[in-house]
């Protein structure tokens, strides 16, 4: 190395414009890692409309610190553009012809989505050949990779297969990043329905957007009910057997109906294992409740002195929980369960 280059890669080394900063962390991620190989930089694009100034930030902000690692390191690099181009038409860009006739291939891949231009096989190709000559104009220096090319080769099959297995640990992860409308459509993938061809995204939230893209809403909802029917009915004879007696008192007073609204509520909605904790807490609270008051001195006098301070420690956890973990228990055991996978190793 001669004293010119080591002067520029310390000068560099020691930089604090930003991506000078980035590629310092970077160096370090790649140390702890014992990477010592190419280094592969990536920028996205998502192709559902036409490329902007937006656009060209993404792809020179990650050449400018790809520029400063290799002058700090002189490593080989490679720069990919990815383009989502399976990802669905959700909207019809405002910018472009015929956007009447679109309206059609809402939730379509954008490769399989016409072209409104008339100049290529599909609007996502049409997009990807305008971000190519974009880029090629102010000169970058880039590789191309194209996320349907990617899907129908097979080359994303060990990828996918990865995500399947592990789901529910992706999950896990991502949901309490996100927001809480981001949180109801989010999913590690979206598979395209073989019937309609087009992307499913449907939440159980938006059943006009499911049976717009294929799904049979009526049978679904009707199977849920049913099945909800179900587990009440067997519910509500164990607890006559239990009781040995049934009445409206014993299956839907005010109080009942409280506790199962509170149980769902509690223990996070829309998760199984929430209502199963939901129901832990709603039952074993009180009753622990009522045991430190029959341990306290001073017999049954206090006892029943107490009882109504008793109920009200008990409706102020449920206030307590509710204003600071409005996801519920299961939040709270995916969060505690998360933070032990990653112990020790949490900075």
């Amino acid at each position: 190395m001669t004293d010119s280059i080591a002067a520029i890669r310390d000068a560099a080394s020691n930089a604090k414009a930003w991506p000078f900063a980035e590629a310092r962390d970077l160096v370090k991620r790649l140390e702890a890692a014992n990477h010592d190989g190419e280094v592969l930089f990536e920028t996205g694009y998502g192709p559902s409309g036409l490329p902007h100034i937006g656009t060209f930030g993404e792809v020179v902000r990650t050449s400018m610190v790809r520029h400063a690692f290799e002058v700090m390191t002189g490593a080989k690099t490679r720069l990919v553009c990815f383009s989502d181009d399976m990802d669905g038409l959700r909207k019809v860009p405002d910018n472009i012809p015929n956007g009447e006739a679109m309206q059609a291939d809402l939730g379509l891949p954008l490769t399989a989505v016409r072209d409104p231009f008339g100049t290529h096989p599909s609007f996502g190709a049409h997009n990807n050949a305008r971000l190519q000559a974009f880029l090629d104009s102010f000169g970058f220096d880039y590789e191309f990779v194209s996320s349907t090319d990617c899907y129908t080769s097979g080359r994303f099959d060990d990828g996918l297969r990865a995500v399947l297995a592990h789901y529910d640990k992706i999950m896990d992860i991502m949901l309490p990043t996100l927001g809480e409308e981001r949180r109801a459509t989010y999913s590690p993938f979206f598979p395209v329905c073989p019937e309609t061809g087009r992307v499913l995204q449907a939440i159980r939230e938006n059943e006009f957007r499911a049976e717009a893209i294929g799904y049979r809403v009526v049978v679904y909802r009707t199977l849920s009910s049913v099945l909800s029917a179900l587990f009440a009915c067997v519910a509500g004879a164990m607890l006559a057997l239990w009781l040995r007696y049934n009445g409206p008192d014993t299956s839907l007073s005010f109080e009942i109906m409280m506790d199962c609204l509170l149980i769902v509520v509690i223990g996070g909605m829309g998760s199984i294992l929430g209502g199963i904790l939901g129901a832990v807490f709603m039952t074993m609270v009180p009753e622990l409740l009522k045991l430190i008051v029959d341990l306290l001195p001073g017999g049954s006098e206090l006892a029943v002195f107490l009882s109504p301070v008793r109920t009200m420690v008990f409706g102020l956890l449920i206030i307590v929980f509710l204003v600071f973990e409005p996801q519920g228990l299961a939040q709270m055991w995916r969060r505690l369960r998360r933070f032990f996978h990653l112990w020790p190793f949490r900075n």
